[in-house]
């Protein structure tokens, strides 16, 4: 299962197990060790002193090397056994009774210990090492030097049994611990997630009807926090787009439902009366179909251009794009020069309407100045129904001041669509009412929207 829950069990508690254990190992082998040292030590003392009880002791040691004798005594834990240089066991402690300590063959004076177990079966800890006596008369005149081996062991069960019950302790504590522990980081994580399931709940209740919901952004965690506040961001911009959508489509049915209605008025007409459909109907038809084919042309360009991703540029000539968009009718006044590397077809459609859009609302007889300069484009026509409220309602979609609502050429969507190309492009579009002439600017500077990214509302 992919979620988050799962991905932290599976590394948390894995991680958990092997510091646990190495924990654990720690814990039995430093007390193992401890207890081996201390026997180890307790073994040293003891070899000192064995050496002893194989001659005659001075009689101030005496007392000492019979207390060290009990030791030895049948029944008690502690063992010795010496070999000759022949490998003769020559004397062994009563606590053996018949058994043997194990001969390990040659030694040196250098203690060794180690791990052995008697015939019986009793586990040992052994030291065993080789001692030489002082020399003879016979061996100072040149016999050969004899030397003991000796082996001393103490009886290991009570260290064996303490290990074994530290061992079962361990592990019956390591299992508790980390059933305990697993609880513990279930309901931690639980606990730690449930901000991100009360978030999804919260979530799943917003939907197209009820984008005027917001996430609660101070009740999550710090967390969570810039995260609400970026989906709240987006479910606000979500709700304008929705809004800006249902004005679009409301305006679009107002739109279609004119001409529309009158190319039906038409035809029941000349299905009525088609002795009196003339040539002025057949205008008015075909100027309502031209009205209908300019939105929907429209419609589709704004929607290309949302989905448009290639952005071939190239050199252009803005005298000779201007004068190629040029109309018969009015004259316009087009000033200067310019180059410019840019995208051809986007750049067309916005000089277009720009020139159409004059075109089409200045007063007869007006002057429309255009100005071309490597930093800008400017058209200028006179605009004496336009107020300085409307300026920043042009670029609205189906906006067109009351008096131009019965045109039938446009659908006040031109401008829409020159903003959104300029968008598209990281160009500016600035429109400027002085004394009643219109100046629209179009910069060809970075604006905030970055070039190549498709427009807030296409």
């Amino acid at each position: 299962m992919n979620s988050i829950r799962t991905k932290l069990l599976c590394t948390i508690l894995p991680a958990l197990t092997v510091v646990w254990l190495i924990c654990s190992g720690i814990l039995y082998f430093g007390s193992r060790n401890f207890l081996y040292e201390s026997l180890d030590q307790e073994l040293s003392l003891l070899a000192t002193d064995t050496p002893l009880l194989l001659g005659r002791a001075p009689e101030r040691i005496r007392r000492r090397i019979n207390n060290r004798s009990r030791l030895f005594d049948e029944g008690a834990e502690y063992y010795f056994e010496v070999w000759d240089s022949n490998k003769r066991s020559r004397n062994r402690s009563k606590s053996l009774a018949q058994q043997s300590m194990p001969y390990l063959g040659h030694l040196t004076k250098e203690k060794v210990y180690g791990f052995h177990k008697l015939p019986d079966g009793t586990p040992l800890r052994t030291v065993r090492y080789r001692i030489s006596p002082p020399k003879s008369k016979k061996q100072r005149n040149g016999s050969h030097r004899r030397h003991l081996d000796i082996i001393i062991g103490k009886d290991r069960t009570v260290v064996e049994a303490t290990l074994r019950e530290l061992r079962h302790t361990i592990f019956l504590s390591t299992l508790i611990g980390l059933i305990l522990a697993g609880l513990i980081v279930i309901w931690s994580i639980r606990q730690g997630l449930k901000p991100l399931t009360t978030l999804s709940h919260q979530l799943s209740r917003i939907s197209s009807r009820n984008l005027d919901q917001r996430l609660q952004v101070k009740q999550n965690p710090q967390e969570l926090q810039l995260m609400s506040e970026k989906v709240n961001d987006l479910l606000a911009r979500l709700e304008d787009a929705f809004e800006r959508e249902r004005r679009f489509g409301s305006d679009l049915a107002h739109e279609i439902r004119t001409p529309t209605a009158e190319i039906r008025a038409l035809a029941e007409v000349g299905l009525t009366w088609p002795e009196e459909f003339g040539k002025e109907e057949l205008t008015n038809i075909l100027q309502s179909s031209q009205r209908m084919e300019t939105t929907t042309q429209a419609i589709l360009d704004l929607t290309r251009i949302g989905t448009t991703s290639e952005m071939t540029e190239e050199e252009i000539s803005l005298h000779d794009l201007t004068a190629s968009l040029l109309p018969e009718t009015p004259e316009m006044i087009v000033e200067g020069n310019a180059t410019l590397t840019s995208h051809r077809a986007f750049l067309t459609i916005i000089l277009q309407n720009l020139i159409g859009n004059a075109a089409a609302y200045a007063p007869a007889g007006d002057d429309i100045v255009i100005r071309l300069d490597s930093a800008f484009f400017s058209i200028e026509n006179s605009a004496p129904e336009l107020d300085q409220e409307d300026i920043p309602r042009m670029f609205e979609r189906f906006w067109r001041k009351d008096k131009a609502r019965s045109s039938s050429k446009h659908a006040g969507l031109g401008l829409r669509l020159a903003s959104a190309c300029a968008e598209k492009l990281g160009y500016r579009l600035e429109p400027t009412l002085r004394s009643q002439r219109l100046t629209i600017t179009l910069h060809f500077e970075p604006s905030s929207t970055p070039p190549g990214q498709s427009p807030s509302s296409p």
